[in-house]
């Protein structure tokens, strides 16, 4: 059998429902999903939720920064109505609650991305760890970041737990170079930097590659022929993945 990523859903599959909602996780654990990855922040009380972007204005009724209200303001929100009136009413949901859903989809892999930077950062990395750990999901987490210190201190803590350093589009930093400086285990690029030569020599060195974001089947299907998948690590990030997964599927047998 032909070797084929993971298939992870982005934002929590932000193509099924509104992005980073439990709506859109819940569509994507249906189809199957290896993997899901969200986006977390701190509010103004401290409490872990699921959101992209530093204002809350693209993805919600209010405006404002995520940061200066509280979790029952941002409760008080619409996350749904944006993407479109059948999903109005939904709302901003909490880390904790999701990590309640995946505690009823065994082996549904997730994938954290901790939008935070410095200290702030390191923090919430450790508050979300601990809060896979204490409900035994610690084992399915994995910490992304575009920044070092949320990388850093999950190390720290715990070496075990896998970790991605994602690399800017763009980038000219040598990519190996950029994932062992943040001390992570795996790498993780936009789709279009792969290339053969890449991918070998990051696998070579032992390392894993979370490419992002593929939504389209024949993009799919050209990065599993460069390679994607054949460790045993890769993942493939979409928003769509009913659009993607029967692509990975044609690449197995």
């Amino acid at each position: 059998m032909r070797a084929r990523p993971l298939l992870c859903a982005h934002r929590g599959g932000a193509a099924l429902g509104p992005e980073n909602t439990l709506v859109a996780c819940r569509r994507s654990l249906e189809l199957g999903v290896d993997a899901v990855e969200v986006d977390v922040r701190w509010t103004q009380d401290r409490v872990a939720v699921l959101l992209h972007d530093e204002r809350v204005d693209r993805t919600t009724d209010g405006r404002g920064e995520v940061r200066a209200l509280t979790w029952a303001q941002l409760r008080e929100l619409d996350a749904g109505g944006w993407f479109d009136s059948a999903h109005r009413g939904e709302r901003v949901p909490s880390l904790a609650e999701l990590v309640q859903l995946l505690e009823l989809h065994a082996g549904v892999l997730l994938f954290l991305e901790v939008k935070e930077q410095g200290e702030e950062g390191a923090t919430l990395a450790e508050a979300a760890l601990a809060l896979a750990e204490d409900v035994g999901l610690g084992h399915r987490l994995t910490v992304i970041s575009f920044h070092p210190d949320p990388l850093l201190r999950v190390k720290a803590m715990r070496p075990e737990v896998p970790t991605v350093a994602l690399q800017a589009a763009g980038s000219v930093t040598d990519p190996v170079r950029f994932v062992r400086d943040r001390g992570a285990d795996g790498w993780g690029p936009h789709h279009a930097a792969l290339t053969e030569e890449t991918l070998r020599r990051v696998h070579q060195e032992g390392l894993f590659a979370f490419v992002w974001t593929v939504n389209e089947p024949g993009r799919a299907r050209e990065l599993v022929a460069l390679g994607l998948g054949s460790h045993p690590g890769d993942v493939l990030v979409t928003d769509a993945p009913h659009r993607v997964r029967e692509a990975l599927r044609g690449g197995e047998g």
